[in-house]
């Protein structure tokens, strides 16, 4: 124990009386309150050692703030703002000393001291370069001169060194290729050298000058897996950079390439190497095998197949207690548990039992070797045995020395969270951290044997020497987010032994699907700002339904909407589980919430169908709910998936209806000032609801300040009023912070979701946008195509310099022709893809050469030219004019009505109760009439709650229907620029009943939106 630390004699006292203490019935908790909002996978950090005259510590970081712990009083001791919001992933690290912490914020690093006084923020460095990428480290290292610390840390495109005393920047390295996020940089402090991998290179340089050794960039050939880490051997002699389906080695003493060897499959997402007790040898789970390795040579010895079982991502193997003879593994893949037996080189490794699980396997949620003596349902053995396997609604226990399996132990309540993982309950006087939505709980009282599996709404106790949940084991928190790990205290006691916590270097990184769902809301998003050149085919706003399949990838089940009145659930071979017979006809397709297992279908009886998929691993089926909702509603509802709520919106109402969608209970309402006339979006990260007014003026409601005050008018706030109406959703730029905004005439405008201040217009543009605009959240690139009535552009606003106070970067780059479409981002590499005619063209925006450059490269992929009216699968569209047949077939198929009129219909739904659902989210060849009824207009009849009579009735105001020749109202003459008056309405642009397509000039029918229709 260093001089610093906290006093050795209250230590001593702490631990003396930590050891008097029996383990009591019920665990001790202290809830915390902390009013800042977590980011998924930016874990707490206990502060060791601790500075001096400063208590044991323990830091949580939060969006806004970085929070002190004392951990003996279990009080906020401090709490320090902080200049930006977290990048998901990248935590706070405190120096070897426990002095200065060092935490990245986009575009910087903020440095803070830890005494003497207060923790407070030290400085902002400034960092130069590309965006930083998600789930990348940085790693303190002894300073340069006389200063202590230094940093290094990669960005986007490069590696810098960074003076932690005075904000120097000593060096910075360029990189060929972005990083691929979650791949670290490697510093061997041994030789010196830092290791940089990226797509098809390693780059290596000498950590003190930034100079690149000799022959760097290697060139490898191969691309990286996402969170799959370059190692350093135990011996400290080879390097391995795990690519695609290869395994490379390089020397850790110079650098140089020594060798590759084919893996012969695919690696898998954040499922890194491992290394055995003894240091020399290797684990690397592939797709199809797990490859065991020579660690001194990287030689394969064995490889042992997974067939038929399939994998989750961020999975670590793990290994009895060191000291076990013979030594044994384990790794838990989807379905079964694997144990193998490891004996010394050059032994083989054999499998020794293939032990089925009762349900599927969360990301990231680790199995680990636990400390407890076996349950006497095991042979008597040694502590450091046996395993836990948790897995959704259980855990099982696994002997590592045979692969038997316990009957599972059956979790209720809760959901496992993604990353997540098991721990060891605190030893002697320590102490378990759960953070969760609005606070930490603070568990002391474990007696040994006795782990935690934390769910969504609390933590479970389990003792695996007695394969049994403790009495009243269930400790209830708020709700627990992504990544949002238990912290399990040191240095208020004995530590845990090192084989029973998780590997901290096996972080993990949130779906990207995440980010593109706040961007593009549906898959089958088509242009909403000018309906003649991009059509809109859906009766739901510019998105239209929800697909009318979707997967629980937590239980491993699927749902299909079917044209018989009934929803499916199926198993992952396609075998039919549940039938739900729907009592009125679908309206589009299944709004899901993932992470809480529950999805939702709208019916045309005024009634949301919600199917909770929490029960089926404890009962084997779903548990299915109607719900009423009133004529009014017009967009479907909005998730907020970390707080387990939803929010759904009237058609042109000022009031949103916020509810609990786990229990099915009311939370609030909001009353806005003006009508909403787009359909609102949601930022996940930051839990911010935001959506266009009539009064041009944009709301942001902060779901998590509404869940800490319980204040509405705290948690809701506005831009100032806008120079012109929102014409298009609003976009997120999620990592900035920052939300795009198309206003009327083609002005962008720049907000701030923290507080709505507008931060940046382009003005008038000379090209006025005719797409969606998009957001590469990776490297802070705005694009959209735009027209002038003669010629086509793409504009590209570079959105980084914002973070630095800067006007963004603005440019634009001819087109030869007519986009279809909108960009497709590779995000990752810096490239993205458009389509012009029949030529898939790419460009190079991030990266070499220089950032900023364009690269135009023609024709990198040519489609061989189809029938004119022919839809092309692969290039998503293609033109078809609406006169022609098919051009009506596809009109008819993508408003979800019977392609062929006169061709004979499926029999009629069982229950008899109204035409039969096709293709496109309900209704018959009558469908298009269907559409123009009342039930998508206002009306005057009063009405309460959306879905129960539970507070006041809301006054809806009557728009005169203007007379058309079907009896729907009248479509509206174009304004100038292709807008209508509909552009300013809540029905996301144009008429939604059909009008638009009678003025299209062209059609898009995209092959996503057809399968989509067709339950495909």
């Amino acid at each position: 124990m260093s001089d610093n630390r906290y006093p050795k004699v209250l230590q001593l006292a702490l631990l003396i009386a930590s050891l008097a203490i029996a383990a009591p019935a019920v665990a001790q908790v202290t809830y915390i309150p902390i009013a800042g909002l977590p980011t998924e996978d930016v874990d707490m950090v206990e502060l060791v050692p601790t500075p001096f005259a400063q208590p044991p510590t323990m830091i949580y970081p939060t969006e806004t703030a970085i929070y002190y712990i004392n951990m003996i009083t279990d009080a906020v001791y401090a709490t320090v703002p902080k200049p930006g919001p977290n990048i998901s992933g990248a935590d706070y690290v405190a120096s070897p000393d426990g002095t200065i912490g060092v935490m990245p914020i986009l575009g910087a690093l903020c440095v803070f001291t830890h005494g003497p006084g207060a923790p407070a923020l030290f400085m902002t460095i400034p960092l130069p370069g590309t965006p930083a990428r998600r789930d990348i480290d940085l790693t303190i290292v002894p300073g340069l001169g006389a200063e202590p610390w230094d940093a290094l840390y990669a960005t986007g495109t490069e590696v810098h060194r960074i003076n932690l005393s005075t904000g120097a920047i000593f060096w910075t390295a360029p990189l060929p290729t972005p990083i691929v996020e979650a791949v670290d940089p490697l510093y061997v402090p041994a030789s010196n050298l830092v290791f940089a991998a990226t797509d098809g290179f390693m780059s290596e340089f000498n950590a003190t000058t930034g100079a690149p050794v000799p022959g760097s960039p290697f060139a490898t050939g191969t691309t990286l897996t996402r969170e799959v880490d370059i190692r350093l051997n135990p011996a400290g002699t080879l390097v391995y950079m795990p690519g695609t389906a290869v395994l490379q080695r390089f020397s850790a003493a110079t650098g140089a390439f020594i060798g590759s060897v084919a893996l012969g499959s695919p690696c898998i997402e954040g499922n890194d190497i491992a290394w055995d007790n003894t240091g020399t040898r290797g684990a690397l789970p592939t797709l199809a095998n797990m490859v065991w390795f020579d660690a001194a040579t990287g030689a394969i010895t064995t490889l042992n197949s997974f067939a038929p079982y399939g994998h989750q991502r961020n999975m670590d193997v793990i290994f009895t207690a060191p000291g076990i003879v013979p030594q044994q593994a384990g790794y838990q893949a989807q379905g079964a548990f694997f144990t193998y037996t490891v004996p010394a080189l050059p032994g083989g490794i054999g499998v020794i039992g293939v032990a089925p699980l009762p349900s599927p396997t969360m990301d990231g949620v680790d199995p680990l070797t636990s400390d407890a003596t076996p349950s006497p349902a095991f042979p008597a053995g040694p502590v450091g045995v046996i395993a836990l396997a948790p897995t959704q609604g259980f855990v099982t226990e696994v002997d590592l020395r045979t692969g038997a399996a316990l009957p599972p132990v059956t979790l209720v309540p809760g959901v496992l969270r993604m990353d997540v993982d098991v721990r060891k309950g605190g030893t002697f006087g320590n102490k378990d951290y759960q953070p969760y939505i609005g606070g930490v709980a603070s568990i002391t009282g474990f007696a040994p044997n006795q782990y935690t599996i934390t769910v969504s709404t609390g933590v479970h106790r389990l003792d695996v020497s007695t394969n049994a949940l403790i009495p009243g084991d269930f400790i209830p928190t708020g709700m627990i987010f992504r990544g949002g790990d238990e912290q399990v205290s040191t240095l208020l006691g004995p530590p845990a032994p090192g084989y029973t916590t998780d590997d901290p270097d096996q972080d993990f990184v949130s779906k990207c699907w995440d980010y593109k769902y706040a961007m593009n809301r549906w898959p089958m998003w088509y242009s909403i700002s000018n309906p003649i050149w991009y059509p809109q085919f859906m009766p739901y706003g510019a998105f239209g339904p929800p697909a009318l399949l979707g997967w629980d990838i937590w239980n491993d089940w699927k749902g299909v909407v079917c044209n018989n009145q009934t929803v499916i659930l199926l198993n992952r071979k396609g075998i039919t589980q549940q039938t739900i017979n729907l009592p009125a006809l679908p309206i589009g397709g299944l709004v899901w919430d993932w992470d809480n297992k529950i999805c939702k279908l709208r019916l045309r009886n005024q009634q949301e169908c919600i199917i909770n998929l929490n029960s089926v691993y404890l009962t084997g089926l779903a548990t299915v709910t109607f719900v009423p909702y009133t004529t009014f509603v017009e967009w479907y509802p909005i998730v907020d998936r970390m707080n387990g709520w939803e929010f759904v919106v009237q058609r042109g109402a000022r009031r949103i209806w916020c509810y609990d969608h786990l229990n099915i209970s009311f939370v609030t309402y909001i009353d806005l000032p003006a009508r909403i006339i787009r359909p609102p979006v949601f930022d996940e990260q930051r839990k911010t609801l935001c959506g266009a007014l009539a009064n041009r003026q944009v709301f942001f409601f902060n779901a998590h300040i509404y869940r800490q005050t319980l204040s509405v008018a705290s948690a809701l706030y506005y831009t100032p009023v806008l120079p012109a109406m929102c014409v298009a959703d609003p976009v997120f730029d999620i990592f900035n912070h920052y939300t795009l905004l198309h206003l009327y005439g083609g002005n962008i405008a720049v907000c701030d979701n923290a507080n709505g201040n507008l931060l940046y217009q382009t003005g008038i543009l000379p090209y006025w946008p005719i797409g969606p605009i998009q957001v590469d959240c990776f490297n802070k690139i705005a694009k959209w195509y735009a027209y002038n009535g003669a010629s086509y552009v793409e504009y590209w606003m570079n959105l980084y310099p914002l973070r630095y106070s800067l006007p963004p970067t603005l440019r634009s780059l001819s087109l030869a022709g007519v986009p279809f479409g909108y960009p497709q981002f590779d995000s990752r590499d810096g490239w993205e893809f458009i389509r012009i005619g029949n030529i898939i063209r790419a460009d190079l925006r991030v990266g070499r050469p220089a950032r900023g450059q364009l690269l135009h490269r023609p024709d990198q992929q040519v489609r061989p030219v189809r029938h004119q009216h022919e839809p092309d699968p692969v290039d998503e569209s293609v033109p078809v004019h609406p006169g022609t047949r098919r051009g009506r077939e596809l009109d008819r198929l993508a408003r979800g009505v019977h392609p062929h009129p006169g061709d004979p219909l499926p029999p009629a739904a069982p229950s008899g109760g109204g035409p039969v659902q096709q293709r496109g989210g309900g209704g018959d060849q009558h469908a298009d009439r269907e559409r123009r009824d009342d039930s998508f207009r206002p009306s005057t009849v009063p009405t309460a709650d959306l879905r129960a009579p539970l507070h006041r009735p809301l006054r809806v105001a009557v728009l005169p229907a203007r007379p058309r020749r079907d009896g729907g109202p009248q479509p509206v003459a174009p304004e100038p620029g292709g807008f209508t008056d509909h552009a300013r309405r809540a029905d996301g642009g144009g008429d939604q009943r059909g009008g638009q397509l009678q003025r299209a000039t062209a059609h898009q029918c995209r092959a996503d939106h057809a399968d989509a229709a067709s339950g495909g």
